[in-house]
């Protein structure tokens, strides 16, 4: 009699120990998804965006120092005897041309920056508190990154003083990035902008060259 009540406390005693470790489980996984999981992917974003603008500095730099030439004969401008401004003029190739090596350039430099620099976590991110996300030795996750990159040109102009005008070229790097990590699945898009020219119009230029344009 006395053993088979050992037997049941014994019984009684695992189910309780099974049903703690089962609630504190459960109590982690819900408090994983809801802080752990969310901060993990915005580390991850962020580091993906920081390697990907660094990646596209050094494309951007790279391109601007090797393609001078070319730069200079993205657009060309034509005036009269007074000085205005009479047609502004693009060499369609030229910045087709450009398109195609900066965005070359620009994937090629974010998939060896991915491969060298690599994605991590520090330890205390894995707390879900903000305040320790920076604390911790890095743990190192492989991350499959698939980026599409394209770019466009902005042609604006503004107003310096009197009958003068500045002409700007702007440059934007487009990113889409799909990652997967075991962390997380997600897509989002990342934008990069670099003035690449400038130049000072002395005269007048037509008002419908006001808003700019893009190639």
């Amino acid at each position: 009699m006395q053993t088979k009540k050992k037997s049941s406390k014994r019984v009684e005693k695992v189910k309780r120990i099974f049903l703690y470790i089962l609630v504190v489980l459960i109590a982690f996984l819900i408090y994983f998804e809801m802080n752990v999981k969310g901060q993990l992917k915005n580390v991850v974003i962020n580091q993906v965006k920081s390697i990907s603008n660094e990646a596209i500095n050094l494309a951007v730099d790279e391109y601007l120092e090797n393609n001078k030439a070319e730069i200079e004969n993205l657009l060309k401008i034509t005036a009269n005897e007074n000085k205005d401004v009479k047609s502004i003029s693009s060499n369609t190739y030229t910045f087709n041309k450009a398109k195609t090596k900066i965005t070359t350039l620009s994937k090629e430099k974010i998939e060896s920056e991915m491969e060298n620099k690599g994605v991590y976590f520090n330890l205390g991110s894995f707390s879900g508190l903000v305040s320790l996300s920076e604390i911790g030795p890095p743990i190192y996750f492989r991350t499959t990154a698939k980026e599409n990159v394209y770019c466009e040109f902005q042609s604006t102009f503004e107003s310096v003083g009197i009958n003068q005008t500045l002409h700007h070229i702007i440059l934007t790097v487009y990113v889409d990035f799909d990652i997967n990590n075991p962390f997380t699945i997600d897509t989002f898009t990342t934008s990069t902008s670099y003035e690449i020219a400038q130049t000072v119009i002395v005269g007048s230029i037509p008002s419908y060259y006001g808003n700019g344009y893009r190639y």
